[in-house]
């Protein structure tokens, strides 16, 4: 039962890392652009739309990975917000990783989260604060219970 069990979490973690490698090129575009302003409007809804899918328990289930719960987002916003440097945000990924392993689920965002973390310069900066923003945006419009 046990080997059965691994072959799960094995395909589990495989299915998020390819995701998250997938997740990445529109989110990676948005944050290495210099200004928003000026990039186009068809990029910055692919990136929304990706942004969208890893917090939509619906579309998640159908990869058999798992929406981060609201506690746990919240976590990790309050972590990353507060810090104003990219030696600082470097310095939170192994509280990142703590965070969502301690629930030892298949949630992309912290995944994403950290790949960007490592793309983040202090000149996109700003660009990595409105994604993350972007994230809890969605995540509480997919996820709020009413």
């Amino acid at each position: 039962m046990e080997k059965n069990t691994n072959r799960v979490n094995e395909s589990n973690e495989n299915g998020l890392k390819k995701y998250c490698a997938e997740a990445l090129i529109p989110l990676v575009i948005i944050l290495k652009y210099k200004d928003l302003k000026t990039l186009a409007p068809q990029t910055i809804l692919n990136g929304f739309e990706k942004i969208q899918e890893f917090v939509d328990p619906f579309k998640m289930k159908q990869k058999q990975l798992d929406v981060i719960t609201t506690s746990q987002l919240r976590n990790i916003h309050s972590l990353l917000r507060k810090k104003s440097t990219v030696q600082e945000l470097l310095l939170c990924r192994p509280r990142l990783a703590y965070i969502a392993a301690r629930e030892n689920k298949h949630s992309p965002i912290a995944c994403i989260l950290d790949s960007l973390i490592t793309k983040t310069t202090q000149k996109n900066y700003k660009n990595f604060d409105y994604l993350l923003e972007s994230i809890v945006a969605y995540h509480r419009f997919y996820n709020s219970e009413k």
